[in-house]
Formats: structure tokens, C-alpha cells, sequence
């Protein structure tokens, strides 16, 4: 995804530097890159169980709940249940984005888990939500070319930096300093 995009802002950059990229620049195909990137998540998830099996870890894919200091029980997708004892529990859950409990969020909303099985473009696009995920998603929609916007629900979070692709470290520009570099028309500011 970040690889996509970045090398997609390449081009226009690089005439600079004296390539002669056709004018309109090179055409993007979303349903190659999908399915490059759904070949990534796979073999990762691959490698991630052999590290586990290689190393003797027993992966257990259920919803856990505690029942004393030393115990788990896990329900699995079956509905059966295995209880475990460990001197040491360890919690880390991970997460999943959720839905917003709204009407229609389930027929007309996907989750960032869901942008990249989509098999056509998602063209203008609104993330709810500020978290780095949301951000890093608009980042690189953005520079394939779609048009982004980003609806945050709690006043209390609103970011006060304007961040640049992760690639380029992660340098945040206040408020004025986008406007100044990127004008008014290029920034667009949610209050």
C-alpha cells in the first residue's frame, strides 16, 4: 500500500530529475495491487505459524475469558471450550475495527481490514475515526489519486499536526505551517 503510493508520487517527481513519464503520468491497476498485497498478508500470516510451530507455541484461535488468576478458558469458533492453567497469563489482544452501531453501517460502511479485499477502487472515500490507521489510510488513498476526507467523532481528539507519509519519518507540520507550505486550497481544516 505505502509502496504503491509512494512510488506513484514518484513519478510526477521524478521529471524533475529528467524521466519522461507520459503527461497524465501511468495508469494504476487497484486490482493487481490488492492482490499483491492480499499475497503479502498470507505469506505473513504463514510465517508467523511456522515461527510458532518452530518454536513449540501452541496457537489457539478463541475468545478468552479468565476464571481465576492461573486460568483460561477459550471458546473456539465451535462453540468448544479448553481451559488452560499458566503460572503467568499474559493479555494481548490485538484488535479489529468495529462498526459504528448506526443504521446502515454494515450495508454501506467497510472496515480498514476490508479497504484492500475491495475489487474495485473505493474512489472518494470518508474515514471516520483519527486513530493511526485512519490516518495512514488516508495518506496513501490519497496519494493513488483519490479524494480523502477524515470525520472525527470526539472534539477531544482532534490532531493538531498534519502528518506526512510515515516513509518520510513521521515529520508532523502544525496547522499554520501546512497552510503556509500547501495553501489554503490544498489543506483543509476541520474544526
Amino acid at each position: 500500500m505505502h509502496q504503491a503510493s509512494i512510488l506513484g508520487e514518484s513519478f510526477s517527481d521524478a521529471k524533475a530529475y529528467g524521466w519522461a513519464v507520459p503527461e497524465g503520468g501511468i495508469p494504476h491497476k487497484w486490482e493487481t495491487m490488492v492482490g499483491a498485497i492480499q499475497d503479502h498478508i498470507g505469506s505473513l500470516n504463514w510465517g508467523y505459524k511456522v515461527q510458532l510451530r518452530d518454536k513449540k507455541v501452541e496457537y489457539i484461535n478463541g475468545l478468552g475469558k479468565l476464571l481465576d488468576a492461573h486460568t483460561v478458558e477459550a471458546t473456539k469458533r465451535n462453540k468448544s471450550k479448553q481451559v488452560m492453567t499458566a503460572e503467568t497469563i499474559v493479555i494481548a489482544v490485538g484488535g479489529r475495527p468495529r462498526y459504528l452501531d448506526v443504521p446502515g453501517d454494515k450495508e454501506l460502511c467497510i472496515t480498514s481490514d476490508d479497504l484492500f479485499s475491495l475489487p474495485t477502487p473505493p474512489g472518494k472515500t470518508l474515514l471516520v475515526g483519527a486513530s493511526y490507521t485512519a490516518l495512514e489510510s488516508a495518506g496513501f488513498l490519497n496519494a493513488l489519486g483519490y479524494t480523502v476526507h477524515v470525520m472525527l467523532m470526539d472534539y477531544n481528539s482532534v490532531p493538531t499536526t498534519v502528518f506526512t507519509p510515515l516513509e518520510y519519518g513521521s515529520v508532523g507540520l502544525t496547522e499554520e505551517e501546512a497552510l503556509e507550505r500547501y495553501g489554503e486550497a490544498n489543506v483543509e481544516v476541520y474544526m
